[in-house]
């Protein structure tokens, strides 16, 4: 009985990894997010004010 069960999880385990892997990317997701902040963050005009802050 253990082993069947154990037989379960792991090809369970295998089909779902491999459905996520196998789908199509509706978007950016997580990434989009990360990066967009960072953007936000290095932009022109931010980084003039961390140059003028840093000197003043």
């Amino acid at each position: 009985m253990h082993t069947l069960l154990l037989t379960l999880m792991i090809i369970s385990g295998i089909l779902l990894i491999a459905l996520v892997l196998v789908q199509r990317s509706q978007g950016d997701g997580l990434s989009e997010a990360i990066t967009g902040g960072a953007e936000q963050l290095f932009s022109k005009q931010k980084q003039g004010e961390l140059r003028l802050g840093s000197n003043g």
